[in-house]
């Protein structure tokens, strides 16, 4: 009977010993080349309000702020009652108007299916938006800053990979 088994050693050195490889945390450390471990549904985010962006392999990090700032993803595959989890890390938030959302369009303003607040502390996230009974094969999915909370803050997020769960 065949087994996988998971990675042994980095360059020599027992993978318990390991705490990152080119700047990515040994639990996202999918192979020796530093990919992510777990695929996301994006391969690139569109940006409104982004001061940074840097794409990884299967994540993104950036900077975004300003009133109604978003940064997201279409996604064709839409099914209705399907969970979306965005993980990431995140600081430099400063007020409550920051939600991972589900919309309709992609300016997000008017056709929110689903919102969670991200809430007003730094740390490790995870998510969870529902696409309810939407029947729309096409949404457009992302973190948006409600303009209603009058927010202009940036926020910093690290590492975001959305997946279905």
């Amino acid at each position: 009977m065949a087994r996988d088994f998971g990675i042994a050693s980095i360059s020599g050195v027992a993978i318990a010993n390991v705490g990152k490889r080119s700047a990515v945390s040994k639990a996202n450390i999918w192979d020796i080349s530093g990919q992510q471990r777990e695929q996301s549904l994006f391969r690139t985010l569109s940006v409104d309000g982004a001061l940074t962006y840097t794409q990884g392999k299967n994540s993104a990090s950036f900077i975004v702020g300003g009133e109604n700032a978003r940064v997201f993803f279409p996604y064709t595959f839409n099914v209705a009652n399907t969970n979306y989890q965005f993980v990431f890390n995140i600081s430099g938030l400063r007020a409550n108007g920051w939600i991972c959302a589900i919309s309709r369009s992609a300016d997000f303003a008017n056709d929110i299916i689903d919102g969670v607040n991200i809430g007003s502390s730094d740390g490790n996230k995870s998510i969870v938006v529902n696409s309810s009974s939407l029947r729309e094969r096409s949404v457009y999915i992302g973190i948006w800053n409600d303009p209603n909370f009058g927010n202009r803050d940036r926020i910093d997020v690290s590492n975001l990979l959305v997946n279905i769960v």
